[in-house]
């Protein structure tokens, strides 16, 4: 089966430790990425991702701080995410991109 791919970047006015945590923190990812979001950035760590009543539990499997962190839904359809930050004049750019062998991506809807 094909790998479905969705992708999304932007700028930020932030030095790169800043956008890391803005990638990494819980209490800064319930401003972008869902409502309510538990989150044990290490390899073989959880993430919840609580919105609309849904809850969607996923793995951490890699960690590269203050650079890039990627983890697995635990849903069975082998969708992954990569959320990277890298520097970009001025500031910082945020990149996440998910991956998935299967129709459904959650950052599609």
């Amino acid at each position: 089966m094909q790998e479905q791919r969705v992708e999304r970047s932007t700028d930020l006015p932030l030095e790169q430790d800043d956008a890391w945590r803005a990638v990494a923190e819980p209490d800064e990812l319930e401003r972008w990425l869902a409502p309510e979001v538990e989150l044990d950035l290490r390899e073989g760590g959880g993430i919840v991702v609580r919105e609309h009543g849904d809850e969607r539990h996923g793995t951490v499997v890699e960690v590269e701080p203050p650079r890039r962190w990627v983890f697995q839904w635990d849903d069975g359809e082998g969708s992954t995410v990569e959320i990277s930050v890298e520097p970009a004049h001025p500031g910082t750019r945020i990149h996440v991109v998910e991956r998935s062998p299967a129709e459904a991506l959650a950052l599609a809807a």
